[in-house]
């Protein structure tokens, strides 16, 4: 036993890296004088108590290392030796260090001080230290540097033959900043737990550097975590991983298990690690996310070429990239066997169970909020659900067969619930399209129709697509079932007639609320509207079978009118030649129809003569649509639309077809009426015609009786008039639909109605009187204004042109621009208003005043246009040009009259020029009625003698004369010239009599 108490030694070593105590040299490991140190080794025990030593590094350049209390024991039994030192460095560095040896030697060595032989382990305890210090010191492997950082170091280091075979420490560090070869700096804020590090020894090598792996390893974290510069956490951690290197044949070996692992945090820091190349190659192509539980992963061989593996654990919000197929493939020369390994989709926020190998596996899925991605199956590769609960394994039969078993799986996502079952065998052929047998059965308990675009197959046929996107805008579809039953490659398992069954695709459930839209293209004449109006609120059945579509409501809407029942089928879905057609039968008022009609392609089939209708009463339409999902503009339509005893108005003002039957046919090449039957004015009329919608005629003819047309008379405003006709006649219609305009043309010769109207348009019944009314578009300069002209001609003598506009929208009323009534006179119309352009040789004033007068009174109608417009308009002129050889007014006979007069609000203005009077005088029917003139010559004959006598003596002043207010330059009177008059007279009532007072007269008789 050897004891020295407080020595104090310098010990240096020079730029060569010889070693010096106290100034004496100390031999290397290479020196073949090892006698000092073999005696240092054979002593039983030596001792040193409070040493002081000073380290001189000359070849590091260090500064030097100050220890005090350096207190050491050796401790030799014959091939073991013991070795504890505990010395203090100076405080900026680290507290008293504690450090520990225990090794072994070959028992009969040549020399027990060769190094090469020993076996055994170092510890070191360091409290407090600065481990950048250290650095100074200490030569760390070049694979490692600690640019700084401070805490507590405790470590265990096995050695075989000079090289470190196993590394266990404990830390506990903070404000750490480490490299690993020429990876980034990795800075920590805190860094605690254990690490281990196993390494297989190289017998060949005796330098003692780590190999990190390449013979073999393992490495495991123990409560490992970590908090980095920028808040980054790393939760306690416990992982292992050991790696077996290949050996002859036999391939290298991995495996790695872990009892709680954030793989985001790991692969955050993959960059800053050391980690080998194979594990480089997973974390790129995994990208792994979430968190591991009680996980373990072994497989055998180098990544991605691995003969076999096997993985079991849970796993909770797990990400992961997908990975393709692969199929087994035995060893062939010196390439390596690889195992088949399935499908695996990419995912995000999945969380379960899995147990697997190259055989096959099981696993069990409970997640929420997840997005699985499947490139090729949907439209959007990524999927997102809300949940899904699975139970699934699968087996592989065959190197590049796979049987994929779904015991049970429930999913929701927005707008879906659904479950399903099955087995899908998978054939993976590289390069090839995917194929296999799947026998599958699923139910949808909810799916929000209008989603279907999420849904549908990636290779879907575009056209169909296209369309299914744009038409089924909304409703849910409930308590469906799907049955796929075949090999998907022939999917959706399209059979010609006489072939065999590919395979079977079912799909059947209920509509609720369902939307449904024909075409997807808008209007033309509206493009804020559907070509077709939607199919809403349908209540029904959708089924697929293969490769046909069927949508059937038993209940629907379209355009406020019921659907009594309704089928859409596609025979071929998956074919750019599919065709959709649509079968409906619709129960509803006319006034729907009408609305059908105008805001479906329907009112250019027809010409838009339908554009003015009014009707009521109820009706029946036959619908069916052939429509080609690749070009739907050569559509098909067929239509029939039958009338149930109809009330029908086809155009503003005129009469309506009252108790109609029969029907209207539509197709897209345009349509036909047959023998249509209604009520028109009073009597029965036929109706029947069509043709392309652009150049159709239509043909009519009846009977009318004056009782109709004094009815319609009297709702439209011009009651008075129908008063004066009694009979009935015979009239022939003709309405010819060209382009954009819509003419109305009525004949009849009036045989067997009578006229009592005053000359010249009394009639006789049995007297014939050729008469027609037209109705006639007119082409319009200005877009928004449409314009007709109204023709009416009775007889050669009379004739009226009307002009009328409106705006283009549907029910715009008409305005009546302007108009002419002749009369035996031209019909050119004037700037604004009606004219009555009279040639006669007798015209009664006082007869057709009365008519006018009563006209007038006559109450119009509620609906009609406060800008006029109306039927009535036309027979109530606003201006007057007459002629008239004999004009009687207030029976009093003129002769050679030219008179020229207005109407406004019941007040006439008239200038006259005749043998008896000439000037201007004015008329008012108000009150008594009151007669203004101011004439340049007034001449009452002998022949008026009497009439002026009862003027004189006031008889029938009440029922023949207004008030009057006359002023007259020139007055005869019973061919006697009296010169200037002035008269102002009145009628009213005295001492109960009716008088007529005279309140002025003045006579200027040069």
């Amino acid at each position: 036993q050897l004891e020295i108490d407080n020595p104090d030694m310098d010990v240096r070593r020079d730029a060569a890296g010889k070693l010096y105590v106290a100034g004496i040299p100390v031999p290397d490991s290479k020196s073949k004088d090892n006698r000092g140190t073999d005696w240092l080794l054979s002593q039983r025990e030596i001792v040193i108590r409070h040493g002081t030593l000073r380290w001189n590094d000359e070849q590091r350049g260090a500064p030097e290392l100050p220890l005090s209390e350096i207190n050491l024991e050796l401790r030799n039994h014959w091939h073991n030796h013991q070795f504890a030192v505990h010395a203090t460095p100076p405080a900026a560095m680290a507290a008293p260090i504690d450090f520990r040896a225990d090794f072994n030697h070959p028992v009969f060595a040549d020399s027990i001080a060769d190094a090469t032989l020993w076996n055994g382990q170092l510890y070191l305890d360091l409290g407090q230290t600065d481990l950048a210090v250290w650095s100074a010191y200490i030569a760390f492997p070049k694979s490692f540097a600690i640019e700084r950082g401070h805490g507590a170091l405790r470590a265990w280091l096995d050695f075989d033959r000079a090289k470190v075979a196993n590394l266990t420490a404990d830390i506990s560090l903070a404000e750490t900043a480490m490299r690993f070869n020429d990876l980034p700096v990795l800075e920590l804020d805190k860094v605690s737990g254990r690490i281990g590090v196993k390494e297989e020894i190289d017998k060949t090598g005796i330098d003692g550097t780590p190999t990190l792996g390449a013979h073999g390893h393992s490495i495991a974290l123990t409560n490992f975590s970590f908090v980095t510069n920028d808040g980054m956490a790393l939760p306690p951690t416990s992982i292992a991983e050991t790696f077996e290197p290949a050996v002859g044949e036999d391939p290298a070996k991995t495996t790695v298990s872990a009892t709680l692992l954030d793989l985001q945090t790991m692969a955050t820091f993959a960059s800053r690690l050391p980690f080998s190349p194979q594990w480089r190659q997973i974390l790129a192509d995994y990208d792994p996310r979430g968190q591991l539980h009680d996980f373990t992963a072994s497989w055998q061989g180098s990544y991605p070429a691995v003969s076999a593996y096997q993985v079991k654990g849970d796993f909770a919000g797990l990400s992961l990239k997908g990975q393709a197929a692969k199929q087994a493939r035995p060893r062939i020369g010196k390439l390596p066997a690889q195992a088949a390994v399935p499908f695996i989709p990419g995912f995000d926020n999945l969380t379960g169970h899995v147990e697997m190998n190259e055989r096959g596996g099981d696993i069990a899925l409970d997640s929420n909020n997840l997005q699985i991605e499947l490139p090729g199956v949907f439209t959007e590769a990524m999927v997102p659900l809300q949940k899904l609960a699975m139970q699934a394994n699968w087996s592989f039969q065959d190197k590049n067969k796979m049987l994929f078993s779904l015991a049970s799986m429930d999913l929701a996502r927005d707008g879906l619930g659904a479950s399903a079952s099955g087995t899908y065998l998978v054939t993976n052929t590289p390069g090839a399209k995917a194929s296999g047998f799947a026998d599958f059965s699923a139910h949808i308990d909810h799916f929000e129709m209008n989603k279907i675009e999420q849904y549908l197959p990636a290779d879907a046929e575009e056209h169909f697509r296209d369309w299914i996107t744009h038409a089924l805008l909304g409703g849910t579809l409930r308590d469906a079932t799907i049955k796929l039953k075949g090999d998907i490659k022939d999917f959706p398992f399209h059979t010609n007639p006489g072939e065999k069954s590919k395979g079977e695709f079912t799909a059947e459930g209920r509509i609720v609320g369902g939307v449904l839209n024909y075409d997807s293209h808008p209007s033309p004449r509206d493009p804020k509207k559907p070509m077709w109006p939607w199919l809403e609120d349908i209540q029904g059945t959708i089924k697929m079978d293969r490769t046909r579509l069927e949508i059937t409501a038993e209940h629907a809407k379209t355009h406020n009118a019921v659907v009594a029942e309704a089928k859409a089928v596609i025979d071929e879905v998956a074919s750019p030649k599919g065709i959709l057609t649509v079968d409906a039968t619709i129960n509803a008022p006319m006034p729907d129809y009408l609305a059908y009609i105008q805001d479906s392609p329907v009112q250019q089939m027809i010409g838009g003569f339908t554009d003015e209708a009014h009707a009521a009463g109820p009706a029946r339409l036959s619908l069916k649509l052939s429509m080609p999902l690749s070009h739907m503009v050569d559509s098909k339509v067929s239509g029939k639309l039958q009338f149930q005893g109809d009330d029908i108005a086809l155009f503003a003002g005129l009469p309506p077809l009252n108790s109609s039957s029969g029907a209207l046919e539509f197709s897209e090449r345009g349509f036909n009426i047959n023998n249509v039957h209604s009520t028109f004015l009073g009597g029965p009329a036929t109706i029947s015609g069509g043709g392309p919608g652009d150049t159709a005629a239509i043909r009519g003819e009846g009977t009318l009786t004056a009782e109709g047309v004094r009815k319609f008379a009297l709702e439209n405003g011009f009651g008075t008039l129908a008063q004066h006709m009694s009979g009935s006649t015979r009239y022939t219609v003709a309405v010819n639909v060209r382009k954009k305009h819509t003419d109305v043309i009525v004949d009849s010769n009036l045989n067997g109605m009578g006229l009592d109207l005053p000359a010249p348009l009394h009639k006789e019944a049995g007297e014939s009187l050729a008469t027609r009314f037209e109705m006639l578009g007119l082409n319009s300069a200005d877009a928004n204004l449409q314009r007709e002209e109204v023709k009416i001609a009775l007889g050669t003598a009379i004739n009226a042109r009307y002009e009328r506009e409106k705006s283009p929208e549907r029910n715009a009323p008409w305005r009546l621009a302007r108009g002419t009534i002749g009369v035996f006179a031209p019909t050119a119309p004037p700037p604004k208003g009606v004219l009555l352009n009279l040639s006669l040789r007798s015209l009664n004033v006082d007869a057709w005043n009365d008519l006018i007068t009563a006209m007038a009174k006559d109450k119009a109608p509620a609906n009609v246009n406060p800008g006029g417009g109306g039927l009535a308009d036309l027979f109530n002129p606003d201006t007057f040009a007459i002629r008239a050889s004999e004009m009687t007014v207030f029976n009093h006979k003129i002769e050679n009259v030219v008179l020229n007069a207005s109407r406004q609000n019941d007040i006439w203005q008239a200038k006259v020029g005749s043998a008896q009077a000439a000037g201007n005088f004015s008329y008012s029917p108000q009150g008594k009625g009151l007669l203004t003139a101011k004439l340049d010559s007034l001449s009452i004959p002998k022949s008026d003698a009497s009439d002026v006598a009862d003027l004189l003596e006031g008889k029938n002043v009440m029922q023949e004369l207004p008030a009057l207010d006359i002023e007259v330059q020139n007055f005869d009177l019973l061919d006697k010239h009296l010169g200037k008059l002035v008269l102002k007279a009145s009628n009213g009532r005295k001492d109960g009599a009716n008088v007529w007072s005279i309140d002025d007269l003045e006579m200027d008789n040069p």
